[in-house]
């Protein structure tokens, strides 16, 4: 007989589930004193943690033989630590396949049903998520939150960690408003059974006010931002690698919104703790070290970005291999900044390689191809090469309407580069309707004062220049904003 069957024994009898040989509590009592140790590998573990529980990997792994000894929420408890262990030091493979034992491990001992193997899916869906292996990580997600919900309260702690994460998933595709309502009802639940200041519960509103940004709503994400990092600083280590991961994400709304006097700082001192509580090759490090790279870009600090983009691609390949999701951002970034500097075959050439990932990694129809389509479209515009420049414009655009929406920033940018193409080609009413559409999306977004706004007026007053020069107003339309541009050009059809 096996543990889980005298388990289902002792149930049915309303007998408490302990082992019976002398053998087999002496493996219990082995368990149980590793447990702690196991329980403190957290999810991202410091440096110091990795350190501290080292020597005890071996006989942590051990002890997950018995781990049917324990009850349902311990059992696996050991296979979970060696597997962040591993993943926490770029062992991927590893970490991987003993994710997968703590599935197999639950399912022996409490049944293929038990809510237990949630958390295990779970843990490996979060590792799937992580290595960009998206659609994995979703499936498991969702078998996770069926698992809950057949099992649990609709307002218990667990839903709303399943709620939290299929989010996350959400936003990896894009899918930002479907996410931001999983979102709300998890920091809903958090609040109400964890309580406001729970770390969990600050951990929901930081992902929430990522939703929030990628939508352009950026007050309300600056609104979650900070709070979440109030509940962090006011419980956490001041250099906890939550507290670099809420500095992180805040810098990265206030570079988006061109405030970077102060996004720089919080980049900054996100690196800083994450480089010493993580160390400097761990992918939360690189992640810091590319968007620090990003923000030197927008600056003109080219030097200073394309060390930094560098360093953070040759991490990334040492680790991830020359194929992965994270090693098209970088080919990608490196791109743009080539671009900028006017170098552009070596633009091309990052453009294409990143395009290729993403096509074999996300397929055609993710927003992330879609930038990077419209990225290689730009390239071509800038060198005048339209022929190859519109048709990929006009895919980034309809791919961007698809899987974004018409309303968001991303289409708003396809809109507006399209309509310069045919501001240079002269083909007037086709830039107008488009340029028209891109100005309206970002005054709603970003008001009239951002610089992606006033690139869009400016496009708008040039083609209508252009309009009255060549006596072709009849061509424009009545929308408001050409009508107004018209009188701010003082022209008068009296």
């Amino acid at each position: 007989m096996n543990f889980r069957e005298q388990a289902q024994i002792e149930q049915n009898n309303g007998q408490e589930i302990s082992p019976k040989r002398p053998a087999d509590l002496l493996k219990q009592a082995f368990t149980l004193r590793l447990l702690s140790i196991a329980q403190s590998v957290s999810q991202t573990p410091t440096v110091s943690i990795l350190e501290s529980v080292r020597e005890h990997i071996p006989h942590i792994q051990e002890s997950a033989k018995y781990g049917c000894f324990l009850d349902e929420e311990n059992c696996a408890w050991s296979l979970t630590a060696v597997a962040r262990f591993h993943e926490a030091q770029n062992s991927f493979s590893t970490a991987e396949k003993y994710y997968t034992l703590c599935i197999q491990k639950i399912e022996e001992c409490f049944g293929e049903d038990n809510v237990a193997v949630a958390s295990g899916f779970n843990n490996l869906a979060l590792f799937y998520d992580n290595q960009g292996r998206y659609e994995e990580s979703e499936q498991l997600f969702q078998k996770a939150l069926a698992l809950r919900r057949k099992n649990l309260s609709p307002d218990h702690f667990r839903i709303a960690t399943s709620l939290h994460n299929l989010a996350i998933s959400y936003q990896s595709y894009g899918r930002y408003e479907e996410a931001s309502l999983l979102l709300e009802e998890a920091v809903r639940i958090r609040k109400k059974v964890l309580g406001i200041d729970h770390f969990r519960t600050a951990t929901s509103i930081q992902a929430l006010g990522i939703s929030y940004m990628r939508q352009g709503k950026y007050d309300a994400a600056e609104d979650m931002y900070l709070e979440s990092l109030r509940i962090r600083e006011r419980n956490l280590d001041s250099e906890h690698p939550h507290i670099a991961q809420s500095c992180h994400n805040l810098a990265a709304l206030y570079k988006i919104q061109e405030k970077y006097s102060l996004a720089e700082p919080l980049y900054e001192r996100a690196l800083k703790i994450r480089r010493r509580q993580l160390g400097e090759e761990h992918l939360h490090t690189t992640d810091t070290m590319h968007n620090l790279a990003a923000l030197y870009k927008r600056q003109e600090r080219y030097e200073l970005a394309e060390s930094f983009y560098k360093r953070s691609l040759h991490i990334r390949e040492k680790h991830l291999g020359k194929d992965h999701i994270y090693i098209a951002d970088s080919l990608h970034n490196l791109g743009s900044l080539y671009k900028e500097q006017g170098k552009y075959l070596l633009g091309e050439a990052f453009y294409k390689r990143a395009l290729d990932i993403k096509l074999q990694k996300l397929g055609l129809n993710h927003p992330r191809t879609a930038n990077s389509i419209h990225n290689l479209a730009t390239l071509y515009k800038v060198q005048k090469m339209y022929v190859f420049a519109e048709p990929l414009y006009k895919l980034a655009l309809e791919l961007s309407e698809r899987s974004l929406g018409a309303k968001h920033l991303q289409t708003a940018l396809s809109l507006n580069n399209l309509a310069v193409l045919y501001c240079e080609l002269g083909y007037i009413p086709k830039a107008e309707r488009l340029l028209v559409k891109a100005l309206q999306i970002r005054l709603d977004r970003l008001g009239k004062m951002h610089s992606d706004t006033l690139s869009s007026q400016d496009s708008l007053m040039c083609l209508v220049r252009d309009a009255i020069k060549q006596g072709r107003i009849s061509e424009l339309s009545e929308h408001p904003l050409t009508q107004q541009t018209l009188v701010d050009l003082g022209w008068s059809s009296d």
